[in-house]
This record gives C-alpha cells, structure tokens and sequence, in this order.
C-alpha cells in the first residue's frame, strides 16, 4: 500500500487521496515480531544481532511505512 500511495503522488502528482476501508489489523507480514522473540528467548546477549535487528527494524514495520507515505 505504502508502495503505491507514493507513485500515485510522486509519480503521478495527485493531489488527494482517500481510502473506504478500515485497516483494522496491525501488519505483522514482516516477522519483525518473530524475530524480536527469537532475542528475547535465545539472543538476548547478541549485541550483534541486536543491532542488525534496529538496523532493521524500519524496514518490517509495515504499518509505519505505510504511515509515513
């Protein structure tokens, strides 16, 4: 969704745009929560995977991507 509210303003310059729908559900399609899990029950002292889960973490929220275009 996020994908094609950008081009729809970036490329094809509209000026407005509405959705009849509810987004109810958050988007859990990225596995960002299952890999939050997996550090807190087994890398729970991996600083390295730490960071390359907060490198990350902008990427599989889907619902702030979405947000923010």
């Amino acid at each position: 969704m996020a994908t094609l509210v950008n081009r729809l303003f970036d490329t094809y310059h509209i000026n407005t745009l509405g959705f009849d729908v509810v987004f109810a559900e958050k988007d859990e399609s990225s596995g960002l929560k299952n890999l939050e899990w997996l550090q807190q029950q087994y890398l729970k002292d991996d600083t390295g995977f730490a960071n390359a889960l907060n490198i990350a973490k902008p990427k599989l929220d889907y619902d702030q991507i979405f947000a923010d275009s």
